[in-house]
């Protein structure tokens, strides 16, 4: 292996125990359901294990919880999601809101003339509120959780999740280029949807942990436009073995980025209609790239 790329898989190891304390065991079982466990990468789990000070003085305290947590329901309107982005459609701009319930991956999109705290709670209410009732929890970026929002939420009775607008870039970066964690969510999507859910299941307790951290994807993918399919399992529905892996761990932001990983693509907001459910067809052939086929990979379930 070039030193290069050990030194790179070195660098993983040591964000993995960094941000979760993990035993040199855990990280060596990690690495060998990846495909990645060799003699130049199991020798450094037992160093940095043993070279951390954190561990020597507290035995094996709890991750950093740099990340608050999403409320995920199989119930319709349990908890729900509202964002801002700008789309462009024949080359037009448009400034739009997206509402989705976290659960069922169901939303409503609709123009707006600016972003802001007023346009949010106008929305809400118009959009969602008066067609299917006040949802249970509602989150959005903290710089929309202006007076006007609040007020708004108390008369309904709906409980704000309290979380960060925005995980940090900079944070990010090594986790989400890093080979040995994409070779990770490479090992789960291979998998036959049944044995994928299984798989992400028996992987939960180690990698919620891995992906508590300020690292990663926003926390508003779902309001961003991204599809939460596994390969072939519809959008529509969160699996039963996911909803016991949350229930088990509450580590619902992992969950999303595991459901994520490898066989989703960025929906084209054109596609997208109230009400549409997407679901993603991903392919690494390159003699028969979904990109080269119809709707670019994307097929529309009404």
């Amino acid at each position: 292996m070039p030193n290069s790329t050990l030194r790179i898989d070195k660098n993983a190891l040591k964000k993995i125990h960094q941000f979760t304390n993990a035993t040199a065991t855990e990280m060596k079982a990690i690495l060998k359901e990846a495909g990645n466990l060799m003699d130049a990468l199991s020798q450094p789990c037992d160093a940095i294990h043993d070279a951390c000070d954190v561990c020597a003085s507290t035995g094996r305290p709890a991750h950093r919880k740099n990340v608050s947590l999403t409320q995920v329901s199989e119930a319709f309107n349990e908890s729900v999601q509202a964002d801002f982005l700008v789309v462009y459609i024949e080359n037009v701009k448009y400034e739009v809101i997206n509402i989705i319930d976290a659960g069922k991956n169901y939303g409503e999109r609709s123009t707006v003339t600016k972003q802001d705290a007023s346009d949010l709670c106008n929305k809400l209410e118009s959009e969602w509120m008066y067609i299917h009732g006040a949802p249970k929890f509602f989150s959005a970026d903290t710089e929309f959780t202006k007076p006007v929002l609040k007020k708004l939420m108390r008369s309904h009775a709906i409980q704000m999740e309290d979380r960060p607008a925005r995980c940090s870039s900079k944070n990010g970066k090594i986790e989400r280029n890093n080979d040995l964690f994409k070779s990770i969510f490479a090992g789960v999507s291979k998998e036959t949807p049944i044995a994928s859910t299984r798989t992400i299941v028996a992987r939960m307790s180690f990698l919620c942990t891995l992906f508590h951290v300020n690292s990663t994807l926003s926390s508003f993918q779902l309001a961003r436009g991204y599809s939460t399919s596994l390969l072939g399992i519809p959008a529509t529905r969160v699996p039963e073995e996911i909803l016991h892996a949350h229930k088990r761990t509450t580590a619902t932001r992992a969950l999303q980025k595991l459901l994520k990983a490898q066989n989703n693509h960025l929906v084209p907001p054109h596609f997208v209609r109230p009400g549409t459910s997407i679901w993603v067809c991903y392919n690494t052939s390159k003699q028969n790239h979904p990109i080269s086929h119809g709707h670019g990979g994307y097929r529309i379930l009404r």
